[in-house]
């Protein structure tokens, strides 16, 4: 068993059905539409992404799952850097005043696969 793919998967899934519990709570806490979140959001996701990258091989027991995750978060947190600000407000508007609902289902389903195909990966 790879405690590093449990742990990993774990978090997945608690952190996405925290934010699917709580998600008019924290759109309302949490300045989404500032240049601070969304440059940080964008850090975070490219060190994040480097640090999967990075351990995949050295703590994973599968390797190729954790690279793949890692290529998308780090993919993703550089793409973050290329929209403009005010892009970023109109698709954070979009997602967190009219389709609170959508953001939800699609935050659970998502972390509910990758962080359970991590789970699996650790205990198979």
């Amino acid at each position: 068993m790879s405690t590093f793919d449990l742990v990993l998967g774990i978090v997945v899934v608690v952190v996405g059905a925290l934010f699917a519990a709580f998600a008019k709570p924290l759109v309302t806490a949490v300045d989404f539409e500032s240049k601070r979140f969304h440059y940080g959001r964008a850090t975070l996701a490219v060190a994040l992404g480097a640090v999967l990258l990075l351990a995949a091989s050295s703590l994973s027991k599968s390797p190729d799952l954790i690279r793949i995750f890692g290529v998308v978060t780090f993919v993703g947190g550089l793409a973050l850097f290329t929209i403009p600000h005010t892009a970023w407000v109109r698709i954070t508007q979009w997602w967190t005043r009219e389709h609170l609902t959508l953001y939800r289902v699609l935050t659970l389903i998502t972390t509910s696969v990758l962080g359970g195909l991590l789970i699996i990966s650790a205990l198979g």
